[in-house]
């Protein structure tokens, strides 16, 4: 190999992960705006009034545009968690029956049909993640290095078995902070970037500064 491509070698070497984490950032949008399609539909049906994120501001929910939800979309992890950051809980996932998983009147305050929806889709996505780029996985779903290992050793015959009975247990991230919501909300639907912008931080640090300092 002559030196020139050599050294083109070692440029795309050096390029791909950014360039997959760049795809992987596209698809946390993606999952993210069709999480917020999904709420605003609930929002809109009147199918939620006992949802504290839906009844509290319900009228902002209903009215969302498209290009709104595509803008509060763009905050940089996934906006559902389903016991990422627990250690515990998906140890007991992959190897105990579901009724050891929750409470029997535990509840995410979704219809069936969506949350099962979420929870296939977004078990799926970070499934392949933490198979192809683990340190991706645990920036985009606030996921603790050992839930990551785990999930990326999974077989997908074990993904869907996992996700056919823990549709319950994903959740809307801050589904009991209305105000939060509220703000990023308006300031999409306003197109006020600078307000999304800080609020995209303001998330971002509450949702990683327990995986970086985890004793504090």
């Amino acid at each position: 190999m002559s030196e020139s491509e050599d050294t083109s070698h070692e440029a795309m070497s050096a390029t791909a992960p950014r360039w997959r984490r760049r795809q992987s950032l596209d698809l946390v949008h993606q999952l993210n705006e069709h999480c917020l399609e999904l709420l605003a539909g609930v929002a809109a049906a009147d199918a939620g009034s006992e949802f504290p994120l839906v009844s509290a501001n319900r009228d902002l929910w209903a009215q969302l545009r498209p290009e709104a939800r595509k803008r509060a979309a763009l905050l940089p992890f996934v906006i559902v968690d389903l016991y990422f950051a627990d250690e515990a809980w998906w140890q007991r996932a992959i190897a105990a029956p579901a009724s050891t998983l929750h409470e029997p009147d535990s509840t995410n305050w979704l219809p069936s049909e969506l949350s099962e929806r979420l929870v296939q889709e977004t078990l799926m996505f970070a499934w392949q993640m933490a198979r192809s780029d683990r340190t991706a996985a645990q920036v985009s779903f606030a996921m603790r290095s050992t839930v990551a290992a785990m999930i990326g050793q999974l077989t997908p015959g074990q993904v869907r078995a996992i996700a056919s009975r823990v549709s319950r247990d994903i959740h809307v991230r801050w589904e009991q902070n209305g105000r939060f919501w509220r703000e990023l909300l308006f300031a999409a639907e306003s197109g006020n970037d600078e307000a999304i912008a800080e609020l995209h931080l303001h998330a971002k640090l509450q949702l990683l500064g327990p995986l970086v300092h985890p004793h504090q």
